[in-house]
């Protein structure tokens, strides 16, 4: 009773957690190629349920739902799905089967994630600067994917607009990030110096809908009418030193989690699966029975 009560628990536990993870990434790999292969009809869904229901979520759906946004989403959950999936059926069915090598695969993997995100966290006081410069660098890297106003909007475009509108901010640093921009300044309109996000917004349209409440505002922008000399750096910022406790909290929630998910794996792979116990039973009681049977006949 003592073996069996300590296979099922980690066996349950390890079992039910992955089963949940693998419906996620089976969901979002279904989603991801339902918006590759047919935007343009769940633009369509989109649209009518946003006739039906007027609310805030439409409103972010509706602002997202253009055939090119959905197809890169799309390629984003297809690629958080290929990650997850295999991890999970590892963890799934190694647990699932007593199966040693699918349960230290699993581990392995988990604990190479562990470790990457445990080292970030005790080296993140003398990493900081570096990893500011690499957050730069990135986001840099993404204004030159900002398309303007002659031009079909991508993910990268979307995401920046709800951020500049949010914020009440134009660009990283300031509005000469767009003029910096070689795709930016390929898809403008003629003598567009910002985005319209970049200027204040009708905030009753937002987020459906980014329109300026000066028309011109996009050809020249002012300190009345746009946020165009302040960048959204001192916003993100503000935002990161005020969620700081949070992210810290969740990190390492996360870390706890994951060895905790080792340790049980570990546990099951020094269990022996219960057709050995029981083959192991069955000789003992074979055994034992012959030993009686000699003791019989002398």
């Amino acid at each position: 009773m003592r073996c069996d009560c300590a296979r099922s628990i980690p066996q349950c536990i390890l079992s039910f957690t992955n089963s949940i993870f693998l419906f996620v990434g089976l969901l979002l790999l279904l989603v991801g190629c339902i918006l590759l292969v047919a935007p343009n009809q769940v633009v369509y869904l989109i649209g009518s349920l946003a006739n039906e229901e007027e609310n805030q979520v439409m409103r972010t759906l509706v602002s997202l739902s253009t055939p090119l946004v959905l197809q890169e989403i799309g390629k984003c959950l297809l690629g958080l799905s290929v990650v997850i999936l295999p991890l999970c059926l590892c963890g799934y069915l190694g647990s699932l089967r007593l199966n040693s090598p699918l349960l230290i695969l699993y581990s392995l993997l988990i604990l190479v994630i562990w470790s990457v995100q445990l080292v970030l966290l005790i080296c993140l006081p003398f990493i900081k600067n570096k990893l500011i410069l690499a957050a730069d660098w990135l986001i840099n890297i993404s204004l030159q994917h900002y398309r303007g106003n002659s031009a079909e909007e991508n993910l990268v475009t979307v995401l920046w607009n709800h951020v500049m509108s949010t914020f009440s901010c134009c660009g990283y640093s300031n509005y000469m990030d767009f003029q910096d921009s070689i795709s930016f300044r390929h898809t403008k309109v003629k003598n567009q110096i910002v985005p319209e996000s970049c200027c204040i917004l009708e905030s009753s349209m937002y987020p459906s809908l980014i329109s300026p409440k000066d028309e011109n505002c996009i050809f020249t922008p002012t300190k009345y009418n746009s946020y165009f000399v302040q960048g959204c750096r001192e916003s993100f910022e503000d935002f990161f030193i005020a969620n700081f406790d949070i992210i810290v909290l969740t990190v390492i929630f996360i870390i706890t989690i994951e060895i905790t998910v080792v340790i049980l794996s570990a546990c099951l792979c020094m269990l022996k699966p219960p057709e050995q116990v029981y083959s192991l039973q069955i000789n003992r009681s074979l055994e034992h029975l012959e030993s009686n049977g000699a003791q019989i006949k002398q």
